[in-house]
């Protein structure tokens, strides 16, 4: 887990962040995060949503929560809206903050700061990243399950598992397909022997396509670099 949060500067990245000539930290966030997991920029309040584990990966106390924090590096809302299990992956769609907490996918309405809907996926382990896509269905990985779960509004699918999505973590969904990041087959601590790789799945055939062939780490979040590229 990040102990604390960084807003960072790509130069001169090509396809993975590994491969980044330089990155330069433009400001440090470390005061009153508490295992900060996932941060998502929301176009439209120009703020920056953080989500804090706060306890434990996988406890569900009700002790974890999100922040609000202005693109100064400056926490405006510690605490904008507290209360859940844990959470980590977020993604921002139509006003509407998805959150993956455990075994739930939440969602908060953002201009309410409330909770306005609980999902929860049949048998799920270990949610993680979440990602949506242009018709507003909601994807979210559960690592340990080795499953991708979606959510169209009205039901809960599970959209692809098995041990070829390499226990999935991060998630983007870039036009027809949706970017995996594979974490590898965890031991209790969370290590590999095999490390996990990036790839594709189609959204409507759910055909794998490698990017990179050989197994590349502990895959997290993943976003578009804006140079043909994706960093993870």
């Amino acid at each position: 887990m990040i102990r604390s949060f960084l807003l960072m500067v790509a130069l001169g990245t090509a396809g993975l962040a590994a491969d980044a000539t330089k990155v330069v930290p433009v400001w440090t966030i470390t005061e009153g995060l508490q295992l900060p997991e996932c941060a998502c920029y929301d176009v439209t309040t120009k703020k920056l949503y953080v989500s804090n584990v706060a306890t434990d990966a996988v406890a569900k106390d009700g002790k974890g929560f999100i922040s609000t924090v202005g693109l100064n590096g400056k926490v405006e809302n510690l605490k904008w809206v507290a209360g859940l299990n844990s959470p980590k992956g977020i993604h921002i769609f139509e006003n509407i903050l998805w959150v993956s907490c455990v075994d739930e996918l939440v969602g908060i309405d953002i201009k309410k700061a409330a909770v306005v809907k609980r999902i929860a996926p049949k048998g799920a382990k270990f949610l993680n990243d979440v990602a949506v896509d242009s018709k507003g269905t909601v994807y979210v990985s559960d690592m340990l399950g080795n499953t991708i779960f979606s959510y169209d509004g009205k039901e809960t699918k599970v959209f692809a598992d098995g041990e070829d999505l390499e226990w999935p973590n991060g998630l983007l969904v870039d036009g027809d397909r949706i970017l995996v990041g594979g974490w590898g087959k965890p031991s209790e601590d969370f290590s590999t022997k095999v490390p996990g790789r990036l790839f594709s799945l189609d959204l409507k055939t759910k055909k794998k396509t490698l990017i990179t062939e050989k197994p590349t780490g502990n895959l997290d979040g993943i976003e578009l670099d804006g140079r043909g590229g994706a960093t993870s």
